[in-house]
Formats: C-alpha cells, sequence, structure tokens
C-alpha cells in the first residue's frame, strides 16, 4: 500500500516538473520570437489587395480588402483611410481585424467598402492607414496602393453617356437648350384651345369639357414645382421622374411607372419604339439615370443643377408634345392612336 502511495506521488511530481518545463519553454519562446522580432525589425508587408465582385455596375457595393502583415510589437490602430474621387463614394471603413498568426508576425485585415455613380475607369488609387511607431518611434502612417476600379453600365450601351447626380456631364448639357419663353408656352396653349374649339364647332354637338392634354398637365407641374424651390434634392427628383414617367405612360402607351428606371429604358431599347427619336430616347436615359443617383444613391445637388434637371425636362415634354401636335395637324385620322387624349 505505502510503495503504491509512494508511486503516485512520483508520477504527479514528475507530471509537474514536465508541465512547468513545457511552460518555460513556451515562455521562453515566446520572449525569444518577440525579442527577435524586436531586434531584427522586420517591415511592414502588405499581403493581399483584392476588390469584389470581379465585374461592378454602376451603383454595386465594391468591396476593398487590404492585408498586412506587421511585426508582433506593431498593430493597426485605425482603419482605411480613402479620399475618394468624383464618382466613387465611401459607404463604410470597418474596423481592422486579426486574421492570422505567425512566428514573430501576424496578419490584419482591413476593408473599405465603396459604391461608384460613374463610369470610371479609376485608377491610381490609394488609401492611408495608421500603426503604431515602429522601435524608432517612426513610420507610424503606412500609404497602401488599391486596386483599379472599373465599372460598367447594366445597360451595356456604349453610346449612352451617363450623368453624375453631383456634376451633369458635358454631352447632357451640351443637349440642353435654354429655359423655352413664357410666350412660347402661351403660344403651345392658345394652339390647343383655339384647335379644341375649331374641333367642337366642326361636329357641332355638345360635349363635356375635353380633359386636359397630357403634356399640358406635365408643363403645369413642373412650372408648380419649380415655384416651390427651393427643396430637398432628393425631393426634388422624386416628383420631376413621377411628372415624365406620367407624361410618358399617358403619350406613348409605355408602363413608365410600374417599372424601373433599368427596365423601362431595356424595353424602349428593346421595342425600338418608332414614337420616340433617337434623341429623346438618349436625353430620357441621361435624366432619368441622373435622377436615380439623387434618389437611391442618396447624393446632393446643388440649385443649379436641379434648375438644369427641370429645364430638361420641360425640354423633353415640349420637343415631344410639337411632335405629336404637327403629326396630329398633318394626319388627324389618326389623332386618337397617336396621342392619347
Amino acid at each position: 500500500m505505502q510503495s503504491n502511495t509512494t508511486l503516485m506521488t512520483k508520477n504527479n511530481n514528475r507530471l509537474a516538473l514536465i508541465a512547468v518545463a513545457l511552460t518555460v519553454i513556451l515562455i521562453l519562446g515566446v520572449a525569444g520570437a518577440f525579442w527577435y522580432t524586436w531586434k531584427t525589425d522586420p517591415k511592414v508587408v502588405i499581403a493581399d489587395r483584392k476588390s469584389s465582385p470581379e465585374t461592378i455596375h454602376i451603383g454595386d457595393v465594391i468591396g476593398l480588402e487590404v492585408v498586412l502583415e506587421l511585426p508582433w510589437y506593431r498593430r493597426v490602430t485605425g482603419p482605411l483611410a480613402f479620399e475618394p474621387p468624383d464618382g466613387l463614394q465611401v459607404l463604410t471603413s470597418m474596423k481592422p481585424r486579426f486574421s492570422r498568426l505567425r512566428f514573430g508576425k501576424w496578419r490584419w485585415v482591413s476593408v473599405l467598402e465603396l459604391q461608384a455613380y460613374d463610369l470610371g475607369p479609376f485608377k491610381d488609387l490609394t488609401a492611408t492607414i495608421e500603426l503604431t511607431p515602429d522601435r524608432n518611434n517612426e513610420n507610424g502612417t503606412l500609404t497602401v496602393e488599391l486596386p483599379d476600379i472599373s465599372p460598367t453600365s447594366q445597360l451595356d450601351d456604349s453610346e449612352s453617356s451617363l450623368a453624375m447626380a453631383s456634376e451633369l456631364t458635358e454631352d447632357f448639357l451640351n443637349r440642353s437648350r435654354p429655359m423655352p419663353r413664357w410666350w412660347l408656352i402661351a403660344g403651345i396653349l392658345a394652339a390647343i384651345v383655339a384647335f379644341t374649339l375649331w374641333m367642337m364647332r366642326r361636329r357641332q354637338t355638345v360635349r363635356e369639357p375635353e380633359a386636359p392634354k397630357p403634356w399640358v398637365v406635365a408643363e403645369k407641374e413642373l412650372f408648380e414645382l419649380q415655384e416651390k424651390l427651393p427643396l430637398p434634392a432628393a425631393t426634388v427628383f422624386v416628383h420631376l421622374t413621377d411628372i415624365v414617367r406620367q407624361y410618358i405612360e399617358a403619350v406613348y402607351d409605355l408602363p413608365a411607372t410600374e417599372t424601373t428606371t433599368q427596365e423601362f429604358l431595356l424595353q424602349i431599347k428593346r421595342d425600338h419604339h418608332s414614337a420616340l427619336t433617337a434623341s429623346h430616347g438618349l436625353l430620357l436615359t441621361d435624366f432619368l439615370t441622373a435622377a436615380d443617383m439623387v434618389k437611391f444613391a442618396r447624393l446632393d445637388a446643388s440649385h443649379g443643377q436641379i434648375e438644369d434637371a427641370l429645364n430638361k425636362a420641360k425640354r423633353f415634354v415640349i420637343e415631344t408634345s410639337d411632335e405629336i401636335i404637327k403629326s396630329n395637324a398633318t394626319s388627324p385620322g389618326q389623332a386618337e392612336s397617336t396621342a392619347l387624349a
């Protein structure tokens, strides 16, 4: 009995000595690795840089991931700092996280989420990140080169130049015209009234007053919206696109109010709608795309840009209604099928 107790005591002592030895070895190993790291002072290495997804469209969330390899005595102290160029905006810059441990080194991952609202391409992008300083109390800020970003349009139309919400493209501005004169608006309204009276006398029947033409309603609503300015940019562009979509649905019999901008523009392109000319289709594409950038990307627009957008909407309504009126005058038998009264 006594021999068994003595044997168990010896075994327990032996296990305790082994545990102590392993603990000492582990402590010495960690201390040695730290001392080696401090002595050699390895440089910070950018282990990986990548962006996702591979195919980027305007409006997509773009994830940029940067992996840094640091010596043990250094760590990341802040997220990636990035000044976006025109056409890009920063959504979030996530807090760096520890990724992997190696002998004398460890890895940290920093993620930056961006969103593109222009075609780009965006090259030579750089960001900065804050680190604890090296043993010389220097190099606390690291500059990181980011991958190039080349967004594409979901419409896949090389002839369509998309306009940014914060800065309408030159092509969009070049196709604009000055704000219509009041006498021109009055002349169009007078022509519509004269045409209605002539039709009433010709038929010599008592009829209920006709509902206002779609372009009259659209022009009235556009001027009422302009008189309410200044308003938030998002509010203006919501009302503006509703007016234009309702006008298009009334005069061209297209499902403009129940579809998204992408679906509506793709349907026009696919069906080659004969009532809408190529120039007006391109103007409509730029206008609706610019409006979506303000509404959905939560971008701001200046008062001048809002006025320009209102003028472009008036231009679209006036020019297309002029064509409808001329078509009705030359082919009175087809009036009801060309423009919905």
